[in-house]
């Protein structure tokens, strides 16, 4: 009877910490996850060194537009 209520006891005091230890690894494993998913899909896929140039075919189109637009650099020696 005194082994019965050790274990019990034992039991009752390892089982919720343990329990609590698997399941925040758990969550954080699923976090990661989900957050790795959604960081690969926001961005597209390029391969290094490629670059890709998005044009605003409306914002070309204007009637009063005179120039160009100024760019500021410097010059490098």
């Amino acid at each position: 009877m005194l082994k019965f209520i050790i274990i019990s006891i034992a039991f009752m005091y390892f089982f919720p910490r343990v329990l609590r230890w698997g399941l925040k690894l758990f969550i954080s494993s699923q976090f990661d996850k989900v957050q790795k998913d959604f960081t690969s899909k926001a961005k597209p896929k390029q391969k290094e060194g490629e670059i890709n140039i998005n044009f605003d075919k409306n914002k070309g189109k204007s009637e009063n537009l005179k120039g160009g637009e100024y760019v500021d650099y410097e010059e490098v020696k």
